[in-house]
């Protein structure tokens, strides 16, 4: 049930009633509005039907809660500015009054904004970036960088700000005090440039399956560059039951016209759909039991996975998948923020763990043009799940005591009666008096690397792998160079320790 909301909003001499969404009516004067928003000066300009004439206040419900259009409202009217005690509001109330066309109360809400630097200056930095608010988000950088608070530190507004806002936030604190001067958070350093719709020309029917062009068929299938595909909608149906929704839709509107005389000069029912005719192609051709459709070029593999999993076809993802991992093993972070953008999860976790090959300098500084379509949310769990899988695999060489028997195994096999192989200059972590010198030193050296790297062929790469071998074969005893083959299997023994720990770690998607 609605309520009337506070003084001086239950006015007896309002015109106007604005309903909030939790059903508090606010009882305001239309002039008030008018001069303050030119989106109601518009909207109480339009003529009144005559049934709205000579009844009850008009009442014009609002999509925004009483606390927001109550903070709004005493912005505008000559009453004292409102205490906007949180951050929340600050937000709903600026987004509320850009919405509404409302300059006064968004220059003061900016203002209001800017007053949670010093208190949450991340979320603060978010929000501004969401509505290109250059100034104060730089503010709030600075607060961010000089308090430390920026690495690790999630706040909900991340959900909807670019990755690339982020990346540059990750980027400002690396930079000089100098650079900054000049640095730009909010507007992008490329054309948003979705690769997910490739720029490829129509393909014409010679090359075209001919059943894709069936005259006989029941469905036609529009593109959004005018491509006309006429196929067997039985076949779509039971593909896609996103598209059997459509279809279905199309066939009774095909149907209402018929019973109503109503000439359209259609023999098939039509659907339009927004993508490109290069990748409805293929999507129509994993519909049908035929050959996988040609996806040389990139960007169309993209464009025909996203698409299925927006229309739901099953099939067609099961048989793109194995296209799709060798896309995410050549280029994991587009796809990783591809998966991530169409909420793939199980595609999403792939290229998070592709990502591990990559040290956490790498994964910080790299850019790529596509950050400025996704999201920061994702971004920020997979720079958390990178340090995780680094802290994980980093504590297992340091404790020793969960590393397995088959690996102290191996260092046994490799283990002299006469010789230590003591070597003083690396300190002995975790040390155990069975444990040689030199497999201390190669666990440290792997230990170093882990804590950026964490992938478990850290245990055989150059730096590591030498380490051992120098290390070992560094004692004069014959007998304990020719057991450096066996270095390998301790390698290997090792890699599989790593994976174990690091599978452990679940990369939490949302």
């Amino acid at each position: 049930m609605s309520r009337i909301a506070t003084t001086p909003f239950d006015r007896s001499d309002a015109d106007v009633i604005l309903r909030a969404a939790d059903l508090v009516e606010f009882r305001v004067h239309k002039n008030i509005l008018a001069i303050s928003s030119s989106f109601f000066e518009t909207m109480f300009s339009l003529p009144q039907s005559r049934q709205e004439v000579g009844k009850a206040l008009p009442v014009v419900p609002v999509t925004e809660r009483s606390a927001t259009i109550d903070t709004l409202l005493r912005i505008i009217y000559p009453v004292r500015n409102p205490f906007i005690a949180s951050v929340k509001l600050a937000h709903d109330t600026l987004e509320a009054a850009l919405k509404y066309d409302m300059v006064v109360a968004a220059d003061y809400t900016k203002q209001e904004l800017s007053g949670f630097i010093y208190t949450e200056p991340l979320r603060v930095f978010a929000i501004a970036c969401i509505h290109g608010l250059e100034k104060i988000a730089k503010k709030a950088a600075d607060e961010a960088v000089t308090r430390g608070t920026i690495a690790g530190s999630y706040v909900p507004e991340l959900e909807h700000i670019s990755a690339a806002c982020y990346h540059r936030l990750l980027q400002y604190e690396r930079v000089t005090a100098k650079e900054r001067i000049s640095f730009e958070f909010c507007r992008s350093q490329t054309t948003k440039e979705d690769p997910s719709k490739p720029k490829v020309t129509a393909p014409s029917d010679d090359h075209s399956p001919a059943y894709l062009f069936n005259e006989a068929a029941d469905v036609e299938i529009v593109t959004s560059d005018k491509v006309r595909f006429r196929v067997n909608g039985d076949i779509i149906s039971l593909a896609s039951p996103v598209l059997c929704d459509k279809l279905l839709k199309a066939r009774r509107e095909t149907k209402h016209y018929a019973l109503h005389g109503i000439a359209t000069g259609r023999t098939r029912s039509v659907l339009t759909v927004p993508e490109q005719s290069s990748t409805m192609k293929a999507l129509l051709q994993l519909c049908y039991p035929s050959d996988m459709p040609v996806l040389s070029d990139q960007s169309i593999l993209i464009s025909v996975f996203c698409a299925a999993k927006t229309y739901e076809m099953k099939r067609a993802v099961d048989l793109l998948w194995g296209k799709w991992s060798e896309f995410t093993s050549s280029n994991p972070l587009l796809s990783f923020f591809i998966a991530s953008s169409i909420e793939y999860r199980e595609a999403t976790t792939l290229a998070a763990k592709a990502l591990l090959s990559k040290t956490r300098s790498e994964l910080k500084t790299t850019y790529i043009d596509y950050m400025e379509i996704a999201k920061a949310g994702p971004y920020y769990r997979l720079l958390e799940y990178h340090k995780s899988c680094c802290r994980v695999a980093r504590d297992l060489l340091y404790s020793r005591s969960s590393l397995s028997q088959q690996f102290r195994d191996k260092v046994n096999a490799m283990r002299c009666r006469h010789h230590t192989h003591a070597v003083s200059s690396v300190p002995a972590i975790a040390s155990s008096s069975v444990e040689p010198d030199w497999a201390r030193a190669y666990l440290s050296s792997a230990k170093e690397l882990l804590a950026v790297l964490p992938d478990a062929s850290v245990a055989r790469s150059d730096a590591v792998l030498g380490e051992l071998l120098l290390q070992y074969t560094t004692s004069a005893c014959s007998s304990c160079r020719k057991k450096a083959g066996l270095a390998i299997g301790v390698c290997t023994a090792l890699e599989n320790e790593i994976e174990k720990a690091i599978t452990k770690v679940k990369f939490e998607s949302d």
